[in-house]
């Protein structure tokens, strides 16, 4: 009979996970669904070459692309373009935060919610400051994120994001560097990370390369883990005998019995 109940918990409970999964799945093709190019998105936001601020001059004109195409958009970090040399190109102009738009001290309160990982929500994620409720103009709200989109639009980035074939990559592998595995870029990472790449005086090429990385491995961890958990969940409710499963059901067994004797 607890085996019974044990069983059941686990169906219930997996069934649940790899549901949440599903729809977490569907809504990023449902973000790719009319989603460009990532060159031709960059072209449209940085069109304006006087653009030296974080404000995008125009929005981007959407074109119809195969929906069922999620790996045509799949953010990669510039992991497999060989793009590093033109990356520390960019990275080396960016001299302090105050380039990437945060020009005031850092607020009174940096703020306790992080950028999601892309593979767990953060391909939809709004900004923080793009939340209801945010007011850039309360000093109580908490700092601002460095969007993807206002990143490609500073000037020292398409300078060369515009010009060279691989220069969409070499954007990509800074924005990855700072922003790790999630869509947009904290202030304070940023900060420490261009301090590390200038430490010296002059900038550390070698400091640049293992922060990019670092950053291509959070985003890889986090993918992986995503697709890891989906196929497990699928796994054990198509062969319930797995030893996955088993294992599994044994630690939820030991839970309940553990609350069963409070």
């Amino acid at each position: 009979m607890r085996f019974a109940t044990v069983s059941s918990a686990f169906c219930i409970i997996e069934f649940a996970f790899l549901v949440s999964l599903v729809s977490s799945f569907s809504s990023i093709s449902r973000i790719n669904q009319f989603a460009v190019t990532r060159q031709q998105r960059i072209n449209e936001i940085t069109s304006d070459p006087l653009s030296v601020t974080l404000m995008a001059k125009k929005e981007v004109v959407e074109e119809e692309e195969d929906p069922n195409n999620f790996l045509d958009t799949l953010f990669t970090g510039g992991a497999f373009d060989n793009a590093e040399e033109e990356a520390a190109g960019i990275a080396s102009k960016i001299k302090s935060i105050k380039e990437l738009g945060w020009t005031k001290p850092p607020r009174d309160r940096p703020g306790n919610i992080r950028p999601r990982h892309r593979a767990w929500g953060g391909t939809g994620e709004k900004a923080i400051q793009d939340k209801p409720g945010y007011d850039v103009n309360n000093p109580r709200s908490p700092e601002i994120w460095l969007k993807e989109d206002d990143f490609y639009a500073l000037k020292a980035v398409s300078a060369i994001a515009k010009k060279s074939p691989t220069g969409q990559a070499a954007a990509d592998t800074v924005f990855v560097a700072l922003a790790g595995g999630g869509s947009f870029a904290e202030r304070t990472k940023c900060e420490e990370l261009i301090n590390d790449w200038n430490k010296s005086g002059k900038f550390d090429d070698a400091a640049f390369r293992k922060s990019v990385d670092a950053g291509r491995a959070k985003l890889a961890t986090g993918w992986a883990a995503f697709f890891g958990v989906t196929a497990t969940c699928a796994l054990s409710i198509a062969v319930p005998t797995n030893p996955v499963a088993k294992g599994l059901e044994a630690v939820i067994g030991v839970i309940l019995g553990f609350l069963s004797k409070l």
